[in-house]
């Protein structure tokens, strides 16, 4: 049954769903094959819901549309991977007027978040960040600026350490940002990573200094 939705034969698929009860298989196929017609008909007549996932792996315009139309809360997932990314931000704002749990905790957005890292989606990325979700969020296995440097994404590194990221913060394997790009041999991002640690126990060490000879000299005076 779910081959005959690749063939697009409606007769063949008549004869098929007498015996088959519809599946996401044959829901799948339809995307895939671009069948969009049918699949129109297979989302109106049951109540199977839409692979968001599989209609922008396709790359069906169309079946895309449907996604946004019968399964939102699903589409907003897949957003970073969504190929028209000038809409991808009046999309993720629609999502949130309309969602209150979201507006009580924007860490809800954290998913999209990660993926505008994975999919280096750099506006995605300050979009959120101006909304203020945690750039040190630390209840998946990686932290967002963990999920930078395994995908060596130094753009949006430094935009992540510019709003507070910890380039020292471990995850729950005990690894730093700087230990994950060097293990995927990331070269660029590793000396980024490298250089700003430099720079932050430079000033550590000078901040140190400078309070020492503050205390050496109101000890003198004294």
């Amino acid at each position: 049954m779910e081959v005959s939705f690749i063939g697009a034969n409606i007769d063949i698929i008549n004869e098929c769903v007498k015996v088959k009860k519809l599946n996401r298989k044959a829901l799948k196929n339809a995307i895939y094959s671009y069948n969009n017609k049918i699949l129109t008909e297979i989302l109106e007549k049951s109540d199977l819901k839409i692979s968001s996932k599989a209609a922008i792996k396709a790359l069906n315009q169309e079946a895309m549309l449907m996604a946004i139309k019968y399964n939102f809360d699903d589409f907003i997932l897949y957003l970073a991977s969504f190929p028209f990314q000038n809409y991808s931000i009046p999309l993720l704002k629609v999502y949130i007027e309309g969602n209150e749990e979201v507006k009580k905790d924007i860490d809800k957005l954290q998913p999209i978040f990660l993926s505008s890292i994975v999919n280096n989606r750099i506006e995605l990325c300050k979009f959120l960040l101006s909304l203020n979700v945690n750039v040190n969020y630390d209840k998946f296995e990686d932290q967002p600026l963990q999920y930078a440097a395994i995908y060596n994404r130094k753009e949006i590194a430094e935009i992540l350490i510019s709003h507070g990221a910890d380039v020292n913060q471990k995850n729950e394997h005990g690894w730093t940002p700087l230990q994950r790009s060097a293990y995927f041999n990331n070269i660029e991002i590793k000396k980024y990573y490298f250089h700003t640690i430099v720079k932050l126990i430079w000033k550590i060490t000078m901040d140190s200094q400078h309070c020492i000879m503050q205390s050496e000299m109101i000890s003198l005076i004294s």
